[in-house]
Formats: C-alpha cells, sequence, structure tokens
C-alpha cells in the first residue's frame, strides 16, 4: 500500500501486473496474506482510480466470493 502511495506503481502496465497478482493473493490459505492484499487494492482503488475499471469486475467477483472471511 505505501509502495502506491508513493507512486511507485502507477500507470496502465504496472496495474495490469499488480492487480491480477492482488487478487489471486485474495484466496491465499494465509489471512494475513489476503488481509494486506485487500488493503493494497483499496490504497488502488483510491489512488488509481482511472487505471481501475477493467478490473472492477473481477475484484467484486472475489470479495464476493470472501465476504465472510475474517
Amino acid at each position: 500500500g505505501s509502495v502506491v502511495e508513493a507512486g511507485g506503481a502507477s500507470g496502465q502496465a504496472s496495474l495490469k501486473n499488480l492487480v491480477p497478482c492482488l487478487v489471486e493473493s485474495l484466496s491465499n490459505r494465509d489471512w494475513a496474506v489476503r488481509k494486506s492484499a485487500a488493503e493494497t487494492l483499496l490504497v488502488l482503488a483510491n489512488v488509481e482510480r482511472e487505471f481501475l475499471p477493467e478490473f472492477k469486475s473481477e475484484c467484486l467477483k472475489v470479495f464476493e466470493n470472501r465476504r465472510f472471511d475474517k
């Protein structure tokens, strides 16, 4: 999240690599990994708003499947 806030993952090219990795991490067995991925996606949603619409449906689907997680 800090790297994103500092501008280290800005731009469409970076996000095309980063977002799928974060979405995949939401299915990790380790709760701390899932929590960190969700928090990073939240920061991305606030900082890189204009680049994220193409990832919205996939992210929402994963969050809906995990909504009863810790």
